[in-house]
């Protein structure tokens, strides 16, 4: 190959790799913009932006598609907090009866909230963001029937509040991107 055969060559390389990682530092300002316009009026503002950010699906979305994101990342925290119960209910001797039975009582309001959530992308899909507010709020409950279930003992702590926390918190947060979607429309 000739000198400026080769010259031409790297330097087209060169010119489509500048204008790929143009395309992708704009993309991933807007991506970063979209996802703070977002979160914007989330109670847990940091861990919106945060887990939104972290994942890649995030990067070639809209508005409608970061709250169905938001919504499966509920849904996959709330599938790992069901798989968590059933891990602890296992070994039922060495629970106390009353925390088996808040257990067993979570493990089928996470079944239900699980639930909730897809019939809230179906929802999101079929553009009744009125019914994704519905839905996303009946699983919001369901955690909570979870945590007073253990409150309902109160010499009994809850072995998954925290769990509980971090799921209510992210249907929280997709309470807040869809309001900013239906505010858009």
């Amino acid at each position: 190959m000739r000198e400026h055969q080769r010259f031409f060559i790297f330097s087209q390389s060169k010119d489509s790799t500048r204008r790929r990682y143009t395309m992708n530092a704009t993309n991933s300002n807007a991506t970063t913009v979209l996802i703070a316009n977002a979160c914007k009026n989330a109670q847990y503002k940091d861990l919106c932006i945060q887990s939104l950010q972290a994942d890649e699906a995030s990067k070639d979305s809209d508005l409608r598609g970061l709250v169905l994101l938001a919504i499966r990342l509920a849904a996959a925290n709330g599938s790992d907090t069901s798989v968590h119960i059933k891990m602890l209910l296992k070994d039922t001797s060495a629970l106390d009866p009353v925390i088996e039975q808040c257990l067993n009582d979570c493990s089928n309001h996470y079944l239900s909230a699980i639930e909730q959530l897809n019939d809230s992308i179906a929802a999101l899909l079929a553009g009744a963001s009125e019914d994704v507010k519905i839905w996303v709020e009946a699983a919001i409950s369901d955690a909570e029937s979870c945590e007073d279930g253990f409150k309902q003992y109160s010499e009994k702590q809850s072995v998954i509040s925290e769990r509980n926390s971090i799921f209510r918190k992210l249907c929280s947060n997709v309470l807040a991107i869809n309001k900013v979607l239906e505010e858009g429309n």
